[in-house]
């Protein structure tokens, strides 16, 4: 039997095969694959810059499946109550609030994030590597764990002993395909998508062709246009090597997870599709700021 969990998401399709021949209207909207109900499949960000000529693609699959995932879909419906009835206002759904929660293992499969047209081996873990070693450093631990850090220690001497020197021991998780360095590529991958939507990167005075982050639910066969409000790293001493993460945005433009990236038609519906670098608002504190320095010379 497959493990479907280890599919590579490129792979994934979003064929309707075995789905009702009656849900025509609603595939409009956006399709499913019937059979993902028993899958385990990968969620991801998919990142575009501001590079101009061609789709500088990154995505970043999710270490670990989230623990929680809790999408709320805002209905643009007004009620006013008159004095001979009720006046429904009914708009299109405008926005969804996805929250997002779960951590990123100590052993995680995902490891960093996939260029576009490149063979990185750092996004997918290497598993097992030679033992390098039982030198740790114990300064920021607690004394109980340092306590079981040398036992482990003191372990993997008579181990070592007792096999003689021509044995090779091999680690369990690498350092560079641990959770730790997971979470840190994540976080940073994060980070960058900021800065180049803030217009701060190097790339700042190129004009936008694609919106910069996607979030894709391969599960469901769905992904949307999102935008990060917050991202929370939360630890405890109980799990010292687990970093676990809860993440707020907000979404549109839902469609199906195998879509082509759409152009900037929702940005120029508000009038921000043409802009380059820094935002019309940001330009407007720039002028008072300077006509403030002005006066105050003046003065």
């Amino acid at each position: 039997m497959s493990r479907t969990g280890q599919r590579d998401p490129d792979t994934l399709g979003g064929s309707t095969a075995g789905a009702s021949t009656d849900t025509t209207e609603l595939d409009a909207i956006y399709t499913i694959k019937p059979t993902n109900w028993y899958k385990s499949l990968p969620y991801g960000f998919s990142f575009f810059n501001r590079e101009e000529g061609r789709l500088n693609t990154s995505i970043f699959y999710l270490p670990i499946l989230p623990s929680n995932i809790n999408v709320t879909t805002q209905f643009a419906t007004n009620i006013i109550t008159t004095l001979y009835g009720v006046v429904e206002e009914h708009s299109e759904v405008r926005y969804y609030d996805i929250d997002i929660s779960g951590t990123t293992g100590i052993a995680p499969r995902w490891v960093g994030e996939k260029k576009k047209g490149k063979a990185d081996k750092t996004v997918i873990s290497d598993g097992r590597g030679e033992f390098a070693g039982s030198g740790v450093d114990l300064g920021g631990f607690l004394p109980e764990v340092a306590n079981t850090i040398n036992q482990v220690k003191d372990a993997i001497a008579d181990i070592k002993n007792s096999l003689g020197d021509g044995v090779k021991m091999k680690s369990g998780v690498a350092a560079t395909s641990s959770g730790y360095a997971a979470f840190h590529n994540f976080y940073r991958f994060l980070l960058q998508y900021k800065k180049d939507a803030a217009g701060v990167s190097k790339l700042g005075n190129i004009q936008r062709k694609n919106h910069p982050l996607q979030f894709l639910n391969y599960k469901d066969g769905i992904k949307y246009d999102v935008v990060i409000q917050s991202f929370t790293l939360n630890r405890n001493a109980e799990n010292p090597m687990l970093y676990n993460y809860s993440i707020k945005m907000r979404g549109y433009n839902l469609r199906n997870v195998n879509a082509k990236p759409s152009d900037q038609g929702q940005l120029s519906k508000l009038g921000l599709g043409n802009y380059k670098g820094q935002s019309p608002f940001s330009s407007l504190t720039k002028a008072a700021g300077s006509a403030a320095a002005l006066i105050s010379g003046l003065l």
